[in-house]
């Protein structure tokens, strides 16, 4: 019997920083047996750096007609285009091209990559529907192709929303190209040599299409997604990009850090973005796992993106908050009585009860990403993000507001670094509760998963309640006690609330 014939791969790298960076991950990739195509920003310093790195290096090509690449700008579809370009005629060995960034890693061995491409002769790339405009987690998704975009966002921020909102008053709808349908997905793909030799031939037959494109906004999202579900059929296609990547509800991506190493390795996709520029460790140890004849299973598949935005929002070292924040200022006393319960429905009920009975009122949820309605500022209302960056401003301004010194608020889980800060600043009662819709409420905030959800998904979830659970049990400060001590145990039964609280200890989740 013949030997099957393994495919080769060629990496299509774009890059913009760090060249000691690229260059290492390129030379790993090439030590396994790939090719790599770099292009490098032309407007980013580092260029003669990297090509004194990697001079010596014969599998590693290094583009030198390059383009000054702008986010969400048609400059970046350019810039891919060399590089399909490029590989196609030069290097007539490779079957697939994997286009990665500089901030990607590979979490998956070369030998497995390569026999999961032998085993499905399929297209790795994302095509959701455009015209469902559910995709993208903020903003509008629709005007991305159906307006003229003529320069990039960060170029001059206030005239882009400007002709944005002039259009849409002026009613502008552009179509998509004659005989195509518009998708969307991960500017990340990993496409047959066929495929690419098709579009590229499309590209000459059609001089519209770079007349469409060339003034959408984010066009990487759009381009490429658009031409292949037009010329591969679905059943040609495997729908989900080959590297993974998580972004917040704001469109920002997170990044991932040694401790996320083990739900990575349970990941089926082929590369991670964005590794962190601290997370060297991370970074070595899977250039070196690349390198392996190991082949391991995947039990991860569309629930990553789950599990690394719950553990990333899980995070203990790393924290959004501003350390510049002085938690030693001398304050009139104030007294809080803080609920921790993740199912914020629940939460505020038990806090409405509480308040009653301890006569002082209740302040909520007041870093929810919901509106805070007690908010002494108006701005303050909408945003969570400026609620947390003023978190002690906000708290005194909404007592002062109510003529109190004593309030209950409530936190989720998760909010353990501000819920340290309130025990340096302020004098702090906690009642600590857990239930068992604790995970699918953590599921349902963060959208990173349709209902109903997967046991996978729970799971994760579950997880990461528990890194919450041992964030708060680190603590330890002298005005955190448990419930049984601090006395709100007979303050909660005296109001008709019979159940058990557990204890602050447990990790195990018991119904409300």
């Amino acid at each position: 019997m013949k030997e099957k014939v393994m495919p080769q791969i060629a990496y299509l790298l774009l890059a913009h920083e760090a060249p000691e960076r690229v260059a290492q991950m390129a030379q790993a990739l090439t030590r396994a047996g790939a090719d790599v195509v770099i292009h490098y920003d032309r407007k980013s310093r580092g260029f003669d750096q990297l090509t004194t790195l990697v001079k010596d290096a014969p599998r590693i090509h290094l583009m030198h007609d390059r383009v000054r690449c702008h986010w969400g700008d048609w400059s970046l579809v350019k810039a891919t285009r060399a590089l399909v370009r490029y590989g196609l005629r030069h290097l007539p060995r490779a079957t697939h091209f994997h286009l990665i960034s500089g901030a990607c890693c590979p979490i998956m061995p070369y030998t497995q990559i390569q026999q999961i491409l032998a085993e499905r002769d399929l297209d790795f790339i994302e095509t959701a529907a455009f015209d469902a405009g559910t995709w993208v987690q903020s903003g509008d998704q629709l005007s991305r192709a159906r307006h003229l975009h003529l320069f990039p966002e960060r170029w001059w921020k206030r005239g882009f929303t400007w002709l944005d909102d002039l259009q849409r008053l002026l009613g502008v709808h552009r179509t998509a190209p004659q005989g195509m349908t518009l998708h969307i997905g991960s500017q990340w793909w990993c496409l047959r040599r066929s495929t690419l030799e098709q579009t590229e031939a499309l590209w000459a037959q059609r001089p519209d299409l770079e007349r469409f494109f060339k003034y959408c906004w984010i066009p990487d999202e759009i381009t490429y997604q658009t031409l292949v579900a037009h010329l591969v059929p679905q059943e040609q296609r495997h729908d989900r990009s080959p590297t993974l990547s998580a972004f917040s509800e704001h469109g920002q991506p997170f990044e991932f850090f040694l401790d996320h190493k083990e739900v990575l390795l349970e990941c089926d996709q082929f590369f991670a973005r964005k590794i962190a520029p601290s997370a060297q460790t991370l970074q070595h140890d899977f250039l070196q796992a690349f390198l392996s004849d190991q082949i391991t299973p995947r039990h991860i598949q569309g629930d990553a993106f789950l599990a690394l935005k719950l553990r990333d929002l899980a995070r203990i070292q790393d924290t959004l908050y501003p350390f510049w924040m002085d938690t030693n200022t001398p304050l009139e006393p104030l007294t809080l009585r803080v609920i921790i319960c993740h199912t914020e429905a629940l939460g505020e009920e038990i806090a409405q009860r509480i308040a009653a009975s301890l006569d002082m009122p209740s302040l909520g949820y007041p870093w929810s990403n919901r509106p805070f309605d007690n908010a002494p500022l108006p701005e303050w209302r909408e945003d969570p993000k400026m609620r947390r960056a003023h978190w002690s401003e906000l708290i005194e301004r909404s007592c002062a507001a109510l003529n109190t010194a004593e309030a209950v608020i409530c936190l989720n889980r998760g909010d353990t670094r501000l819920l340290s800060w309130l025990a340096q600043r302020y004098s702090i009662q906690v009642l600590w509760l857990k239930n068992d819709a604790d995970a699918d409420q953590l599921l349902d905030e963060r959208a990173v998963s349709r209902a109903p959800h997967s046991p996978q998904a729970k799971a994760l979830a579950r997880d990461t309640l528990a890194a919450y659970d041992a964030a708060i049990e680190a603590l330890s400060t002298l005005q955190m006690t448990a419930p049984h001590i601090c006395g709100w145990a007979p303050a909660l039964r005296a109001i008709g609330c019979p159940a058990p609280f557990p204890n602050t200890h447990a990790f195990e989740e018991t119904s409300p």
